[in-house]
């Protein structure tokens, strides 16, 4: 009997031990930690911001790509397939070059649109460079200058424009009509009469050799008998195509730009409404929901 009572003893001294050794391991653990918050909280270095070291060749403090024309030609081949805007700005900030079928429709309407219309979509176009810019600014990149005196309200969950608060009267075409004519300009000879227009719009032949012709500097007529051949001037023919840039001798996206290198920004334009929640988008509504559009602006640097 006096065996179990010692042993009992010596089992409750154990099992106090072990209690024991485990709170002061606790403890230990608790002090380790209030330890280390206090360093922490105290050293000023946790607040720097530290910036990995990157290539500037290739790519910005952004994460934007660095890229030659060589680099931009492929997607400008691919831009009425995949139904994606390519924009090239020099480093004045002007718009050299744009294909995109959203503005080429719009260029093709545009001496028939109401005056809503045209405005609206250079306030959505205003928009969208504007995001560019912002982006721009951080890294003290060149900007666009695309009605930079012209102010425009955006609603604060997807960026879409607030139509609602813009005079849209008071918004001067002659702009944009201007930019229309040095983009997608034609020789005014024969039966036309219109100074821009976009023929090639939904003809893959036709919209190849207009490419061709920006990139290049050579005039295009498109031929409706031989679609791809290059055309006489004449009445019976569909339409002609100057090349976007011409800087004295120097014709063409190649000739101008062989030697630049360009910021790569690529920015999502969505003309969907939205429910919406604490500012966070939960889904559309509408009877259809349009798709997305990626934008790829290239800014030349300089």
């Amino acid at each position: 009997m006096e065996n179990a009572a010692d042993a009992l003893k010596i089992v409750l001294a154990i099992f106090i031990f072990s209690i024991g050794l485990v709170m002061l391991f606790n403890m230990a653990s608790q002090a380790k930690e209030t330890a280390r918050i206090l360093i922490a909280e105290t050293d000023s270095t946790k607040y720097y911001d530290y910036y990995e070291e990157v290539d500037e060749e290739t790519i910005d403090r952004n994460g934007n790509r660095i890229v030659t024309l060589k680099d931009i030609i492929p997607a400008i081949y691919r831009y009425s397939e995949e139904n994606y805007g390519v924009t090239i700005v020099d480093k004045e900030g002007k718009i050299v070059a744009r294909f995109d079928l959203d503005t080429e429709q719009a260029c093709n309407n545009w001496i028939n649109s109401a005056h809503s219309v045209k405005a609206k979509f250079i306030i959505e176009t205003k928009s969208t460079f504007e995001r560019v810019n912002k982006l721009a600014r951080n890294v003290n990149g060149n900007e666009i200058e695309f009605y930079k005196n012209m102010s425009i309200t955006t609603t604060p969950d997807n960026g879409n424009v607030d139509y609602d608060r813009i005079d849209l009267s008071t918004i001067n075409l002659d702009e944009m009509t201007a930019l229309l004519q040095k983009l997608y300009g034609q020789v005014t000879s024969g039966t036309i009469r219109r100074g821009y227009y976009c023929y090639w719009v939904g003809t893959m032949g036709w919209t190849s050799q207009r490419i061709d012709s920006d990139l290049s500097g050579i005039d295009v007529r498109f031929s409706s008998t031989y679609i791809g051949g290059q055309a006489t001037d004449s009445a019976s023919q569909p339409g002609n195509h100057i090349c976007c840039i011409k800087n004295g001798l120097k014709k063409g996206l190649i000739a101008n730009f062989e030697n630049s290198k360009f910021t790569e920004y690529m920015v999502e334009v969505d003309r969907n409404s939205y429910i919406t929640n604490d500012d966070e988008s939960l889904f559309s509504f509408g009877e259809i929901m349009e798709p997305i559009k990626k934008e790829l602006i290239y800014v030349e640097n300089g």
